[in-house]
């Protein structure tokens, strides 16, 4: 009797499976009624990439994320096509499919803890350090990035600017282009948290 599914279906079906599998502690947590958890409902990325011969800028607003006030750990994601503000539409191109490979590694990610104990619903504003994994490009690498936060009336502020480096993650520069991408680029973040 012949086999009903390939095996490169099979295959395929079962990498969906553990793909399911892998999401459903985040689904678990943005689903729950727990008030310590709360979701980013607004927040800007900026980058800038300040070369010799030309600078870039770009944004996106189109973040999602969610921090749990009880165990200080938090997890954000960017569309990687969702950067605009580009000096023009073939540059954004560009970007997309050349640098960031959008295609192949949709988002960027930035899963982890704040550093030190801070009780997240006691008003006030202070600066703290966070630690996580920052994927770009579908690298990731442990990163220890400082914000600025703002707890006010249940609802929290963070910014914070930070700096990358590209060969961190694989994004190649070509010689047709060198002095027109700057190797580090500057990042900053800002972004509130609340309750739905």
């Amino acid at each position: 009797m012949e086999n009903i599914i390939s095996m490169p279906i099979l295959r395929i079906l079962i990498f969906v499976l553990l793909c399911l599998n892998l999401f459903q502690p985040i689904e678990s947590i943005a689903q729950s009624n727990d008030k310590s958890k709360i979701r980013l409902t607004k927040g800007r990325v900026d980058f800038h990439s300040n070369a010799e011969l030309e600078v870039i800028r770009a944004h996106s607003t189109e973040l999602a994320g969610i921090l749990d006030r009880k165990t200080n750990q938090f997890a954000i994601s960017i569309p990687m096509i969702s950067f605009l503000g580009f000096n023009s539409p073939l540059q954004r191109e560009h970007f997309n499919e050349n640098y960031m490979e959008s295609h192949n590694f949709p988002k960027a990610t930035y899963v982890g803890k704040i550093v030190g104990n801070y009780d997240l619903m006691k008003e006030g504003s202070t600066e703290i350090m966070t630690k996580g994994e920052l994927t770009i490009h579908g690298i990731s690498v442990e990163q220890n990035i400082p914000v600025n936060l703002v707890i006010k009336h249940g609802i929290v502020g963070v910014r914070s600017n930070f700096k990358v480096a590209l060969a961190d993650y694989n994004i190649k520069i070509p010689k047709a282009v060198e002095g027109k991408i700057a190797e580090i680029v500057d990042v900053e973040v800002y972004a509130i948290f609340q309750e739905n």
